[in-house]
């Protein structure tokens, strides 16, 4: 590389680098995301782009001369593709002269290319070995089960189930089941909340006694606004709180719960509770509070605490969440910010999770009766909140397992 290509290289490697780590930059960095204006810009047409490779290297190369980028995304292999889509014969996409304008870019097509019918033919693939369930709610437990009786295994969705009867026949079929299976509760993966964990197990706060979880968010999506499609909010999302209270109390059970809740803002658009107070005792003691609402769309939606008898944890979960830890007799503070650009963001471990499905399933790993058991617990805490709201009771876990 010559001396001008080196500086030029240095210069936008720190432009870039600047911007990353929220420093000033001399400028903004241009990094433009370009598809078909490489091509445009270089004044042919798009089928012929697709097909013609050594027209599109130039047209890349090119586009890159003339505007000077500090980056450029590979668009070559987002154009490269029409002979590849061809011999697949693509359904879900119109591009440049296949079913389309020889010079409009991609379309997507949307259409239902596989029913709830043609499930269970989809299981009879014998190069498929592994299933990551997406499903209506209603459809969890069920999906789960005839996927582990088709011999493959599973990254099931949460919740574990709908409903107590389905959540036991699951948990029994998992027991028996020769391939692997695992509930896509993703938070619990999170480096973030690994973290906490392992802040909790080193015994930075003590002995746990005390955690609180608020979640103050926007309406719920529509199409869980019914009890009957979602198991209402308890069960369709709380579970992901009790799922962590389970996990910073070393999966003890619970002993009984007594929660509030009603309908208060949003009758027009749900028939779920909008708002609702849990508070939990477990079995070592230990007792917890989950409060929600879903006519509250303000910042930091989920924050959350845990107190021990040496010290306490409070923190969220925004961007890659953040956390700040009191604890010793010196009141020491320490304050972790997990780097949104290298941790995870939104669902903070979705991907992790598919990675502990294929260490599972690669190292052969024993985890069928643990991630039941967790699956069926969040499942039973839920339904056991719900029916305290419905009945005004304390329900306790005996009664939910008579």
């Amino acid at each position: 590389m010559d001396t001008v290509s080196k500086n030029l290289y240095t210069e936008r490697e720190n432009r870039i680098r600047d911007a990353i780590e929220l420093k000033q930059p001399d400028r903004v960095p241009f990094a433009p995301f370009c598809s078909f204006f490489t091509v445009t810009n270089d004044g042919f047409g798009f089928e012929e782009a697709m097909h013609d490779y050594d027209k599109l290297i130039e047209a890349v190369k090119k586009f890159t001369i003339d505007f000077q980028p500090d980056a450029f995304a590979d668009t070559f292999r987002i154009m490269a593709w029409a002979n590849t889509l061809e011999i697949l014969d693509y359904k879900q996409l119109v591009w440049p002269g296949h079913n389309g304008n020889p010079n409009t870019t991609y379309q997507f097509v949307e259409d239902e290319y596989m029913t709830v019918e043609d499930y269970d033919k989809f299981l009879e693939h014998e190069g498929m070995e592994a299933v990551i369930l997406a499903v209506p709610i209603p459809l969890n437990a069920e999906f789960a089960g005839r996927a582990l009786a088709a011999k493959k295994h599973v990254l099931a969705a949460k919740p574990f189930a709908l409903t107590l009867e389905q959540g036991l026949a699951l948990k029994e079929m998992v027991a028996r089941a020769t391939t692997k299976f695992m509930v896509n509760y993703e938070f619990r993966h999170s480096p973030f909340i690994q973290a906490i964990h392992g802040q909790i197990k080193a015994g930075a706060i003590g002995k746990l006694q005390l955690m609180w979880w608020n979640m103050f968010r926007m309406p719920f999506r529509g199409v869980y606004a019914l009890r009957e499609s979602s198991g209402g909010a308890l069960v369709a999302e709380v579970c992901h709180w009790f799922d962590l209270f389970h996990l910073f109390n070393s999966w003890e059970p619970f002993s009984r719960i007594c929660a509030f809740g009603g309908l208060d803002v949003l009758g027009k658009q749900q028939k779920i509770e909008d708002n609702a107070v849990c508070i939990i005792e477990y079995a070592n003691g230990v007792r917890g509070s989950i409060n929600f609402t879903y006519f509250t769309n303000q910042p930091e939606h989920n924050t959350f605490g845990l107190v021990g008898d040496r010290g306490k944890i409070s923190g969220n979960t925004e961007k890659a969440g953040s956390y700040i830890l009191y604890n010793g007799p010196e009141q020491n503070k320490t304050v972790v910010t997990m780097n949104p650009h290298l941790a995870h963001q939104g669902h903070l471990g979705f991907d992790v999770s598919h990675r502990r499905l294929l260490e599972a399933i690669r190292e052969d790993l024993d985890v069928n009766e643990h991630e039941a058991e967790i699956g069926f617990e969040s499942l039973l805490i839920s339904l056991a909140a719900q029916r305290s709201i419905d009945t005004g009771a304390i329900v306790t876990r005996e009664e939910m397992l008579r």
